[in-house]
């Protein structure tokens, strides 16, 4: 199956865990990987700088249209990203991004996009993304959980979690240990 990049859903506590697997993702995988995230202004600079220096491939904030190359995409902090059509993307300015994980699905969906979702460890902020995990799911888009067994974020163990929540939701394809998700998603890039 031809995917056209990956998404990765983050919430707070989900930067530790995507810094222990951002290195394995190179340019072997020869998809664009988006990184969603509701970052306070300005943090997505730093999220950058510390990120690129663990990163095997380029990091870039999108804060215009873009076209997707093997990269990794950012919306710049307090815009919505979203699908002009296919492998062009560009920000939007928001008031509120509480939602910015679903809406990015919705767009997807709508766009008769095929990412791979992935989902690692964090809080799940009021239903984000639980809706477009379920859209997802009925549009038969892979979705990767982090198995909530082994979260690194020791703060974080016993609030909400956003992958216990995904799974309780059953909104979810695969349940991954954290170091195994790049394999997974080289699994399904070779079907």
């Amino acid at each position: 199956m031809k995917y056209d990049f990956i998404l990765i859903g983050l919430t707070s506590g989900g930067p530790k865990a995507l810094y222990s697997i951002i290195d394995k993702f190179n340019e072997s995988f020869n998809i664009p990987i988006i990184i969603i995230q509701n970052l306070p202004p300005g943090f997505d600079t730093i999220f950058c700088q510390v990120f690129q220096e663990k990163a095997k491939i380029p990091i870039v904030i999108v804060d215009k249209e873009v076209k997707l190359e093997n990269k990794i995409y950012l919306p710049k902090s307090g815009n919505l990203l979203e699908i002009i059509e296919k492998n062009i993307i560009k920000t939007q300015e928001s008031v509120d991004t509480r939602q910015c994980i679903s809406y990015f699905i919705k767009n997807c969906v709508e766009k008769r996009m095929k990412p791979i979702l992935v989902f690692l460890s964090g809080i799940c902020p009021k239903g984000d993304p639980i809706d477009g995990c379920k859209l997802a799911k009925e549009n038969n888009i892979p979705i990767i959980v982090q198995n909530i067994e082994e979260n690194p974020n020791l703060i974080l163990k016993y609030e909400t979690e956003l992958p216990s929540t995904i799974i309780k939701e059953e909104c979810y394809t695969f349940i991954s240990n954290l170091m195994d998700i790049p394999e997974k998603i080289k699994e399904l890039l070779a079907q």
